[in-house]
This record gives C-alpha cells, structure tokens and sequence, in this order.
C-alpha cells in the first residue's frame, strides 16, 4: 500500500451520523447520578492521605490555594471536555473526542492510555484501602500473610509487595461484581459512597471549629510558609486529586439527557470537589500547626492532639469509604474506555459484547477487571502509583487541543428549523435532528484585513490552524522542559529557552486571524482559541515534571498498543471498511469534512430504539 495512503488511513477522523447514537447501553443515569460518578471518582484518598503531605512538606497553610490552583486547572480541563461531552454523546470520552476531530491514530492511543490508567488506578487504589483497612486492624493482615502464606520470609523485589494483597485483591473483584450488575446499581453504590464521604468530610469540620486555633494559618513563617513556589509545588501534586471527573464522559451512553447533563456534571462536580478539599484543609490547620501535622496519619493525629481520640475510627472509615468511590469509579471506566475501542474495531470483538440483562460490557468488565486484580495482589502501591498520571494528562491536553481544531474546521450552518426546540423535550426523550448542508460557511479561513498574509494564506480552511498550534505547543513542550530543568545557570540556556518561547507565541498568533465556528447550540468552552491553549500549558508543565521512568514505561505500552494496532486494528477499524465499501475516498473524506456533525456544533439524537434495550 503507497506511504501516502496509509498515512491518509491512520488520520481518518469518524463521521458520526444520529444512527451512531442508538445505543446497546441503558439510559438511565440522571444529572444527579453524573455528579454523584464525578465527585466519588475524584474524592478517594486524597484527603486524607494527600493533604497532610502537602501541609507539612510542601505549602504548609497556603496549601488551600493549592487546592484551588490545581481545581482551577482541572476546571478549565472539565469545560473543554463539557463541550465535547454535549456535542458528541457517545461513550468513549477522550478517545471519541479525538477521533471524531484529530484521526484514528491519536485516538487509538489515548484510548489505550487511559486504559491503563483506570487499570492501575483500580489496583493502586485497591492497595491503598487494602493497607487503610489493615491499620485499622493494627497490621494483623499483614503478619499473618506474611508469617502463614510466605512462611516469615517477606518478598524483596522492588517491584512486587511485601506480600500477596488478598484484601485487595477481593476489593477489586467485589466491586467488579457491581459494575457488572448494571450502570443503575453502580450509580445507587457511588452515591451511597459519596454521601457518607462527604457527611463526614463535613462532621469532621464542625467538630474542629470547637478546638479551632486561627493564628495557625500564620504560624511560622506565615501563610505563604514556603513561598509562591511552595504554593506552584504544592498545586502540582494537589492536581492528581482532581484526576477522574473524566468518568463521567465514559456514562455518555447511559445519560437520559446527555446534551444538557454532562456539561452540568462535569462542571458542577469539579466545583463541589475543590470546596470539599479547601474545607478539608481548613479543617487541618484549624487543629495543629502546619510544622506539627503527621502525614501518614494527619487527621486522627491532629484530632488526637486536641483530645479526640476517637476521631480516628472517624477518619480511617471516611478513608475506606472514600477510596472504596473511586475504587468502583475506576473499575466503572474500565469496561466502557475497551468497549468504546472495541465496537470501533480498534480492540478485539469479544470486548464489544454487551450483556443483554444487565447492558454492560460483561467480557471486558471481568477480563480487565481481573487483571486489576492480579496487579493489586502482587504488585506494590508505589510501583503502581507512578504510573497514573501521564495517560490522564495527554488525554486532557488532546480533548482542549480538538476544541481549537474543531472550532476552526471547515463545515456548514445546520439547518436549526429540523431540530426540535427545547420546549419540546424532556428528560427522558431524546430527538433527532438533520443536518443539512444549507449554507457554506467560511470557518478556517483567513478574516477579511488578514487574507493576504504569506503561505498560510494558500492553505485549506483549518489547515494553517492545526499546522501553526502544532508548532506552538512543540515550542511551549521545549521553553518548559528549559525552564524547569536544574541548568537555568547558564546563559544559553536562558537565552534558548526565551527564544522557543517567543516561537511559540508567534506560531499561535495567526490561530485567531482565522473564522471561528461560532454557530454552535450546545455548551461552548469560552475563548478559544486562549482558554483551551492555557489549559494545554498547564498539562505540558505538570508533564514535563514527570520522571524518566515514568516516560520509559509509557514508551514501552505505547509500544505494545501500536503492535495491536498495526496488526490487528488497522485492519478492522469500522471506520476504514466503511471508507472501503463506499469505493469513493475522496468523496466520503469531503462528506467528513463538510458534514460531519461534530462540525455543525451539535449532535441531536433520535429516541434509541427499544429492541435494542430489551
């Protein structure tokens, strides 16, 4: 096959069309349920692990603008995926979004990235509340394991634990068992979770305002301890507790009213979970000095200090519970991220199969969720912990940088006369439009006083767009790995590092001399192109602080899915035998173009029908 072909192959983009969005799953999540999915797979352990760290290391009482610092990246990553999440409501989250926008490679790799992510999310996680549950216990589990199973002998391996993790290996295929019973019993479970969580995140608060010392924010040094850095440090670390709002694009399929829910869930979710985090802190330096915070065990030290004792049985089930939500919020992602691939011929079939009791994806919900399992059994938490962040990142880098390039694509106007208004809906109906090519539209190309600037102005509509931010971003990846590296000293590298960040603004000046697709009805993420690019400024910052290890072990499942894709879903791909049955690339590629509906601004969709959900 020519190289020319296989490149146009491997940066198809998917047409989506209504009959897309008929769907095998059930509808029945409300906008409540989305919000109850966010905010359980966001708050876990963080609070009461994360938080006490920070404190004592890192911002000490500053660590409540950490929190919002690191909310507010989250926030601005949440509103590029509500836009996305209202236009295209289909499962796959990240992955749907890239393909539908950016092509099938970059999909397919982002898709199987956070794969892995929600696989060893589950298992670390599974680890964590494995060892909460255990000190609870005073380490019984643990002796016994290692002194009955092991014969006294701990294993050694770096990699491994001290000993098989039984408990967490139960936890895993318990609440496995759960998701398999239906998106309603896993919903009806995380807001259980949730609401216990929170209530007692609450509790917790009110009983410190009786033992409340205010001059603790001040103690010290002062409530900037260590500084404005100590505040950036902080905000780097307090951004993995906001990782998993993500989940709720995953229950796209599900939603009763995914075009009007999942911008309100992912929103509101974030929101609510940097108030929970900020009154959690508070909470913590109201009790004790930030110099005289435990961070193994903040919050019953810090209650213990002031003559709650009993606090600790508090803390160690709001512990448990809190893990236990995101613990289900994982293994909830698990199957929906392998189907959504799956169903697009991107993985193997037998990952599509959707149960016809429950409507889930039964065979990938218990393969992968037991390969979660083995690695919380065998494989320790800080091995595991390592590699949560780098899939997540690049996912939330990708969905802002496909609202810049989606904005500018070409397209025409929809023909807002077929679609119903919104009086005319209701939460539990949902209604189709038509998208008719009735007007052309001159999104991507150059406004009027700029037509006549060189080279760009010879190129397609969007093109000059996509070519210029991707100049942008691989300068901005170059000025941070600069300026963040232990060499600032010397003079050449200050002066490279200036010099790829002045073109990295130049190359993004000429984005917004370009039309924008401003005919957009649904949720609309605020000025783009800037909004979007920021929120890519900060993932390459927190990316880039990533360890070398980290990136090696990347590389190596990057590896492994582009064999599966080479040799199995680049030749199944739904999308490619769609392309090869018309016969007519070059026509079906300009029907891509110009009528896809992600290009319109919205995706209505018909009632599914009722075959498919009995």
């Amino acid at each position: 096959m020519p190289r020319s072909n296989i490149l146009a192959n491997i940066s198809r983009t998917k047409y989506l069309d209504p009959s897309d969005l008929q769907t095998e799953f059930k509808r029945c999540l409300t906008t409540s349920d989305l919000v109850m999915v966010g905010i359980g797979n966001m708050v876990g352990s963080g609070i009461y692990v994360l938080t006490g760290e920070v404190v004592k290391h890192v911002a000490g009482p500053s660590v409540i603008v950490s929190y919002i610092i690191a909310g507010l990246v989250s926030l601005m990553a949440a509103i590029c995926y509500a836009e996305f999440g209202a236009r295209v409501p289909k499962t796959g989250s990240a992955f749907m979004y890239a393909y539908v926008t950016l092509g099938e490679l970059w999909a397919f790799l982002i898709g199987w990235n956070l794969i892995l992510e929600y696989i060893v999310g589950a298992a670390a996680v599974a680890s964590a509340w494995s060892g909460s549950f255990d000190q609870l216990l005073g380490n019984q589990i643990e002796n016994i394991t290692i002194e009955y199973v092991l014969n006294g002998a701990a294993w050694q391996s770096p990699l491994l634990g001290k000993y098989p993790d039984f408990v967490a290996f139960v936890i895993v295929c318990i609440l496995a068992v759960v998701v398999c019973l239906g998106a309603s019993c896993s919903s009806n479970a995380m807001n259980i979770f949730v609401f216990l969580n929170v209530t007692i995140v609450i509790a917790m608060f009110i009983i410190s305002l009786t033992k409340a010392d205010i001059s603790n924010f001040s103690s010290g040094n002062g409530f900037f301890t260590f500084g404005f850095q100590g505040v950036m440090a902080g905000a780097a670390i307090c951004f993995y507790a906001f990782v998993g709002f993500d989940v709720i694009a995953l229950a796209a399929e599900e939603a009763l009213t995914p075009n009007k829910s999942m911008p309100v869930a992912s929103l509101f979710s974030v929101v609510f979970v940097i108030f929970l985090y900020v009154l959690a802190s508070i909470t913590l330096i109201l009790l004790v000095p930030y110099n005289e915070v435990v961070p193994k065990a903040a919050y019953p030290a810090a209650f213990k200090s002031v003559g709650y004792q009993w606090v600790e049985y508090v803390v160690g089930v709001g512990t448990l519970i809190g893990m236990g939500s995101t613990e289900l919020g994982f293994l909830f992602a698990i199957p929906r991220s392998v189907y959504a691939m799956a169903i697009e011929g991107l993985l193997f079939p037998c990952f599509a199969v959707v149960s016809k009791r429950t409507q889930i994806p039964i065979i990938a919900t218990l393969v992968f969720g037991f390969g979660s399992a083995i690695l919380a059994l065998l494989f320790d938490i800080s091995a595991l912990v390592e590699f949560l962040s780098i899939g997540t990142l690049m996912a939330y880098a990708m969905v802002a940088a496909a609202v810049i390039v989606v904005r500018y694509e070409p397209s025409h106007k929809q023909d807002t006369d077929d679609v119903l208004s919104d009086s005319d809906t209701n939460d539990s109906s949902l209604y189709t439009g038509s998208f008719v090519p009735t007007e052309r539209k001159n999104y991507g190309t150059l406004k009027e006083p700029f037509q006549k600037i060189p080279v760009i102005s010879n190129l397609p509509p969007g093109r000059a767009v996509c070519m210029c931010y991707f100049l942008s971003v691989v300068f901005q990846f170059l000025t941070v790995l600069l300026f963040i590296s232990n060499d600032m000293s010397n003079w050449w590298t200050i002066m490279l590092a200036i010099l790829f960040a002045v073109l990295a603004i130049l190359a993004f000046i000429p984005i917004p001399l370009h039309n924008q697709n401003e005919d957009i009805t649904t949720f609309k993420t605020p000025f783009v192109p800037y909004f979007p690019a920021l929120s890519v400024l900060f993932d390459i910052f927190l990316l880039v602080k990533l360890q070398a290890l980290t990136w090696l072990r990347f590389i190596v499942w990057v590896t492994i899915g582009l064999l599966i894709y080479g040799f199995y879903g680049y030749h199944h791909s739904v999308e490619g035998k769609k392309r090869s049955s018309d016969g007519e690339t070059k026509d079906y590629q300009r029907m891509t173009n110009d009528t896809s509906a992600i290009h319109y601004g919205t995706i209505e969709m018909s009632k599914p029908s009722t075959s498919k959900l009995d």
